[in-house]
């Protein structure tokens, strides 16, 4: 294995752990991302994958403000894992990885292995995304999709 393969493996391997060890100590804090938990734990809970729900000033009502997607996933990894903080945001970290994948294998076919592991560094490397990796949002997946679009 060449040398710039093996130390961009080991840098995104610690990357990623960090991430990963972030995630399970961290509790859940911002208001939003508080919300998007509850509506995933609200889904394992119930069983009813289909409408994400929250409860709004005592009520128990529809959340119609975000696509069903990262709720469905939450929810499924609840049912997983336990309602804990990472089941919530381990749909963020997977579509973290999934863009990875896709930008470094979107920039091998176009530059080659060497671009490859530098494009793919500087994407998690990058702030923001590393952090909303982290988070309980909505945000993660939607990322993946719009790259999907622009690289496939």
């Amino acid at each position: 294995m060449q040398t710039h393969t093996k130390l961009f493996l080991a840098v995104l391997g610690v990357l990623l752990a960090t991430r990963l060890a972030v995630m399970c100590i961290a509790p859940v804090f911002d208001p939003s991302e508080s919300r998007y938990a509850a509506i995933s734990a609200n889904m394992s809970r119930s069983g009813d994958f289909t409408v994400p729900r929250f409860t709004h000033k005592g009520e128990y009502q529809a959340f119609k403000g975000k696509p069903p997607l990262p709720f469905q996933l939450g929810g499924a990894a609840c049912r997983v894992l336990g309602e804990t903080p990472l089941a919530v945001r381990l749909p963020s970290f997977l579509a973290f990885g999934a863009l990875l994948a896709l930008v470094f294998t979107t920039a091998r076919a176009l530059r080659g292995p060497r671009t490859a592991c530098a494009a793919t560094a500087v994407t998690a490397s990058s702030v923001t995304l590393y952090a909303l990796a982290g988070f309980c949002m909505t945000d993660g997946l939607l990322t993946l999709c719009v790259a999907g679009a622009v690289l496939l």
